[in-house]
């Protein structure tokens, strides 16, 4: 803790000139709340996101992962089609399929165009949103992006007052003004409890996050954003660089870039369900949200029950329901190990609170 307060004074983290003691926790509940506004206004969007994934041992280059989805959001509805790729074990090995995960109305839907050898697919799904399995689909809110030192992917842990807002109630915050990437910027520094320091760096004229960084014991987290001006609404992350660190040797580092389609403007509901998804005609779908599984089949005219006479056409299983069951066991146990994988990766991001 003595290091920690020397470097912060070494660094100018003191009180901002003509704020007193007294009077400096309200500034800085002011700053934060015009931070927050800004980004609440944000209800609807299509964003495209591009993100790189390094893990490094000490400082070797041990694995990279690149990947992109496009996400839909309207209020708490959100929508996210995932580029994947096909194992190097496949026949189709470099390829491309996608995988659509999309919140809406209360359930979760899940589908991917991914073909197994033989022309297996996995099943198609509607799932309740405190089930098991669809713990194991998740679609990260762009609208998160710089306010929580995670990668992309954490992001489904975060929220926006995870750290801003914190430090108003802080009794030991300082408030400084600092130069940050050539732009003025409020610098509020805290602790919390269990050993967590903190610093947010705020720009006043963008009204939003320039960097967040997070110590507790060996672990240290940091993200700074770069923003763009977006039509109708303002400045917007156009780029976010999130590392961690492990006893000071860098283990993450994780480069998001966003693409902003349109801010607050309408989208058709029919995006976030399954008709509206591009899904083949005949696409067989397991609803999941009540006792024991009903399957559907999506037709011409929308979603119907399927029943064993109905003829077989797009993406309906040659065996019946018995290989609908069989490909929702292969389908959660398949995604279970991929989101273990991208989602907690090297370990969860130390976080703070919510």
């Amino acid at each position: 803790m003595r290091v920690l307060t020397s470097l912060l004074i070494a660094c100018g983290a003191v009180a901002a000139p003509g704020v007193d003691d007294a009077s400096h926790h309200g500034e800085i509940r002011a700053i934060e709340q015009r931070v927050l506004e800004h980004r609440t206004r944000i209800k609807s969007g299509i964003f495209t996101v591009q993100w790189t994934h390094k893990s490094l041992s000490q400082g070797v280059l041990e694995s990279q992962v690149n990947r992109s989805v496009r996400i839909w959001v309207d209020g708490d509805s959100i929508r996210g089609d995932f580029a994947r790729v096909y194992p190097q074990d496949s026949p189709r090995a470099g390829e491309t399929f996608r995988e659509t995960i999309s919140v809406h109305s209360g359930v979760l839907r899940h589908y991917s165009d991914q073909q197994f050898p033989g022309g297996g697919r996995l099943a198609t799904e509607i799932l309740p949103l405190n089930g098991t399995h669809a713990r194991t689909y998740t679609v990260p809110d762009p609208r998160l992006v710089g306010m929580s030192p995670s990668s992309f992917l954490n992001l489904i842990h975060a929220s926006l007052h995870q750290w801003v807002g914190k430090a108003s109630f802080a009794k030991d915050a300082v408030l400084s003004i600092e130069d940050f990437a050539g732009e003025r910027a409020h610098r509020v520094s805290f602790t919390l409890p269990e050993g967590v320091t903190a610093s947010l760096w705020f720009y006043d004229a963008k009204l939003s996050v320039a960097c967040i960084d997070v110590s507790q014991f060996h672990i240290r987290e940091r993200v700074e954003s770069t923003y763009d001006t977006v039509d109708g609404y303002g400045w917007f992350p156009s780029k976010a660089v999130y590392r961690r660190w492990e006893s000071k040797d860098l283990v993450t580092e994780d480069v998001t870039d966003i693409k902003v389609e349109q801010i607050n403007q309408p989208i058709d509901p029919a995006v976030f369900d399954f008709p509206g998804m591009g899904l083949p005609e005949g696409t067989v779908i397991s609803d999941r949200t009540r006792e024991g599984s009903k399957d559907l089949v999506l037709t011409a005219t929308g979603l119907k029950e399927w029943k064993d006479d109905l003829p077989e056409r797009g993406l309906m299983p040659s065996d019946g329901r018995s290989r609908v069951t069989t490909l929702l066991v292969f389908n959660g146990v398949i995604f279970l190990v991929l989101a273990l994988y991208f989602i907690f990766g090297r370990g969860r991001p130390s976080g703070g609170p919510t």
